[in-house]
């Protein structure tokens, strides 16, 4: 490759990349493997060495001798260049990284290369411009339409829609004789569902392989072939070993679909449910058991009323493995019926302090209990405190790190221990969200919030985050209770069907 590889030195699959010459390059797959550093470069590389050797007539080792003999023939006076490359992403601030990595390298590629803060672009002594854009809205793309441009890039594809990449991909063209043979639009995206998959990865999933699309001009008859290609990027294609194993440790601690995604750049991973391949019903769904007296017990609760609400009741073992033994669906409930059958539940399984008129337990709830205030006026949180049931703010801030912890849990076990988080089988509605919820359509990080499912997985999620904290810090010992336990005698009930509802609590 004809550049000085002490400023930049392209992975072997780096250097694939910059000397693929199709017309559409889709650069994907697992996270890791220097993908938008060599998006980053591949215009300098593919255009902006060329230009400066044009403007210079000094030609680099490597140079090839065909290119040579046109930039001989068309030479170019410094700072005359046509080409420009546009570098995209969905919004501006995701050019950060990209942003502080150029103004690090570009001058040392080329000393006299400028700057321009207010436009985002870099102009070399060639007169290439680099400009660093974005589409926020869908509409946005009209900025960009008055414009040509030699070499487009657009980092995470996935997250722009295929009506903005078509209006953009149109404005590649240039009528400089050696610009024309070195158009191209280049882009690099983890796996993600939709337009992209579809144009570059379903026709060769394996990838490497290059379609040809034939244009034909209807008034002459006239066509052209424009070619397209997926080239796969692994991981292990970074050459800094040091940082592929501890990375690669990172991505095997998160949940399946996303190790499937970001460690394998399996393309189909982002189309089935969050927790694919942690959920195992012979292993996370158990028989009821009469849970030990000094085992820890909390509950938590998504809060609902036109949508679904539910509260569960878990046990901690002395490894910190969580149980949840019973929940409690309910729906079209006021604040004090739902806090009148938590009563109800807790005076039947032995939790109640009736010297203090209160329930043993803590729990976690949904912060809407503090937000909304309920017919009497009081905040929600207010009346269950007078019932006696009383509840702290869940932690909701962090959707992926909520996800990460049951899918951790889900799958921390072997032949020797149980896993981290277990259901007893009387948990119904619960052990059909958990496989049941899908990966967010915008964000694969985070389990999808639109899902009919999403209150038991959100329970869930409160109680593995309150867990996370220890055992130890869950203020509740049934050795202290002033009464006997009765939960072997409530999961009978249960069993039986034995338990009568309120409302149109389930």
């Amino acid at each position: 490759m004809y550049f000085d590889r002490s400023i930049y030195q392209p992975s072997e699959w780096g250097q694939r990349f910059h000397t693929c010459n199709v017309d559409e390059l889709l650069g994907g797959g697992a996270a890791g493997p220097g993908k938008s550093l060599a998006l980053l470069w591949d215009p300098i590389i593919c255009q902006g060495v060329v230009e400066q050797a044009r403007a210079t007539q000094e030609f680099p080792v490597g140079f090839p001798e065909w290119l040579e003999k046109l930039c001989r023939e068309f030479p170019l006076r410094p700072g005359m260049s046509e080409a420009h490359a546009l570098h995209m992403r969905r919004e501006f601030p995701e050019h950060e990284e990209n942003i502080a990595r150029s103004l690090r390298m570009f001058r040392q590629w080329d000393p006299d290369a400028v700057y321009i803060k207010d436009v985002h672009s870099w102009e070399f002594s060639s007169g290439m411009k680099f400009t660093f854009g974005h589409c926020r809205e869908k509409k946005d793309y009209v900025k960009y339409l008055s414009k040509q441009y030699t070499h487009e890039g657009f980092d995470e594809a996935g997250e722009f829609e295929e009506e903005q990449y078509e209006e953009l991909d149109g404005r590649v063209r240039s009528g400089d004789p050696i610009l024309q043979a070195l158009l191209r639009t280049r882009l690099c995206s983890n796996p993600w569902p939709g337009w992209l998959k579809k144009r570059f990865v379903d026709m060769a999933p394996e990838g490497n392989k290059v379609f040809r699309f034939r244009v034909v001009d209807p008034s002459t008859g006239d066509f052209k072939y424009k070619t397209r290609m997926f080239m796969p990027a692994r991981l292990d294609d970074n050459p800094d070993k040091v940082f592929v194993r501890d990375y690669k440790f990172k991505l095997l601690s998160k949940p399946a679909h996303m190790r499937r995604r970001y460690l394998e750049g399996d393309w189909n991973s982002v189309e089935g449910g969050y927790f694919d391949d942690d959920w195992n019903p012979n292993v996370h769904v158990i028989k009821p058991f009469k849970v030990p007296r000094e085992w820890p017990k909390f509950r938590s609760m998504d809060w609902g009323y036109k949508d679904y609400g539910v509260i569960g009741w878990w046990a901690m073992d002395p490894d910190e493995n969580m149980y949840l033994f019973y929940e409690f669906t309910f729906r079209l409930m006021k604040d004090r019926d739902v806090a009148k059958r938590v009563v109800e539940l807790e005076k039947m399984f032995g939790f109640w302090n009736r010297n203090q008129n209160r329930s043993r337990l803590t729990g976690v709830a949904d912060t809407q209990l503090w937000e909304e205030r309920g017919d009497s006026g009081k905040s929600k949180a207010q009346v269950f405190a007078e019932a006696g049931v009383f509840w702290t703010p869940a932690d909701k801030d962090n959707l992926e790190r909520h996800g990460e912890r049951i899918s951790m849990r889900l799958r921390s076990y072997d032949q020797h221990r149980p896993p981290g988080l277990m259901f007893f089988d009387n948990c119904k509605k619960t052990i059909e969200a958990i496989p049941a919820i899908p990966v967010d359509d915008k964000d694969s990080t985070k389990y999808s919030k639109k899902s009919p499912v999403k209150h038991w997985v959100d329970m869930v999620a409160y109680a593995v985050a309150r867990a996370s904290r220890g055992r130890r810090t869950i203020p509740m010992e049934l050795h202290e209770l002033d009464m006997p336990d009765r939960s072997e005698e409530m999961l009978e009930d249960l069993s039986e069907g034995g338990i009568g509802r309120v409302g149109y609590g389930l």
